[in-house]
């Protein structure tokens, strides 16, 4: 089904300055309308490929893909079926949901564009399975069921639910695989002591322990050729203070993101040497902002300032996923309603 693509207001950041050189990189914001959605929000972003959640005036809220290109949007909710996107690479998208097939369960699901496309990747021994992330023909999330004794195991697809690789490292209770870039994937395992952060190379067997020692706990949310990024939880508590953390393969390459004027912290996605998420504090009156940072903790950028001039009052956004054109898109709130957003870069004059 093909709608217009409202953009409905841009703004441009003057400079976010990389801190690996001077050179400044220009962003326009913009407010990204679907008419058939009342809310919506985006998650993440392939070239011209954008998948996101909306939520119509009356019924099961949806999951979409949206062709920046062609100003279309297709619904990725086949009848019956209620499904989240989380995820978006080449042709290829990945969520979760339930429908008439899962016994309502809910199952990890691929589409490749079409509601009619759905592949149900639940493998068998499993009762519940989320597929999180997806990189070409590979998929990365996790299930649990009889075949892993009761706790969730990070898994790994290639396009079906057979083709399941069970990634659960030993020592670990419980695993969860988050994102994919080529046959990088991250996300975390359980133990006594508290969540690790982890990165696999498409075994079990090739795990590592991402986890810095100044946290009691890691989770690695992304990941994008030899960088992670992700998250130090120093409590789990609502409110605890949190730090967004970049990695490079190895948990003595960590590096803290968390600026000064913030509480919490976190990375959410990252592009070659840029990475975005959100953050909370002083610094944002107490809301979440969308956040971008280029390496370090001095670099970042509020992304949320951009969104002053576009119209609604908005109080909280957050960045969710960025490609490897720089484009980031996520979400702001104004306090009654959801927007997915996105900014864009801006070619340097000359």
């Amino acid at each position: 089904m093909k709608v217009l693509l409202h953009i409905l207001l841009t703004a441009v950041l003057l400079a976010v300055v990389s801190a690996d050189h001077a050179s400044a990189i220009a962003y326009k914001a913009s407010v990204i309308s679907v008419p058939q959605y009342v809310t919506a929000e985006a998650v993440g972003i392939s070239g011209s490929s954008i998948v996101g959640l909306g939520n119509p005036a009356s019924g099961e809220l949806s999951a979409f893909l949206l062709n920046s290109s062609t100003n279309s949007v297709v619904e990725l909710n086949p009848p019956d079926w209620s499904a989240q996107p989380n995820d978006v690479s080449g042709d290829w998208q990945v969520g979760h949901g339930s429908g008439p097939t899962t016994g309502g369960d809910i199952h990890a699901l691929l589409w490749q564009g079409t509601a009619a496309s759905l592949i149900d990747l639940n493998p068998t021994g499993f009762s519940n399975s989320y597929a999180y992330g997806v990189s070409g023909t590979k998929q990365i999330g996790y299930g649990w069921g009889t075949a892993t004794g009761g706790p969730p195991h990070a898994l790994l697809w290639e396009g079906t639910a057979d083709s399941v690789v069970d990634l659960h490292p030993t020592g670990f209770t419980a695993s969860v695989g988050a994102k994919i870039f080529g046959n990088n994937a991250v996300g975390n395992g359980l133990t006594p002591q508290g969540s690790r952060a982890l990165l696999w190379h498409g075994t079990a067997e090739s795990v590592v322990n991402l986890h810095p020692a100044a946290y009691p706990s890691s989770f690695a949310s992304a990941v994008s050729e030899d960088s992670q990024v992700g998250t130090g939880i120093y409590s789990s508590a609502p409110g605890g203070e949190r730090h967004a953390l970049l990695w490079h393969g190895t948990a003595e390459t960590v590096v803290n993101l968390h600026p000064p004027g913030f509480i919490q912290t976190g990375a959410t996605s990252v592009a070659g040497t840029v990475q975005v998420g959100w953050g909370q504090g002083t610094a944002t009156g107490g809301e979440d902002h969308a956040l971008l940072w280029a390496g370090s903790a001095a670099s970042v950028v509020d992304l949320h300032l951009l969104l002053s001039e576009l119209g609604p009052n908005f109080v909280t956004s957050i960045a969710h996923d960025i490609d490897t054109n720089g484009v980031i898109v996520g979400s702001a709130g104004d306090g009654n309603v959801s927007y997915a957003v996105m900014w864009t870069p801006v070619p340097e004059p000359g």
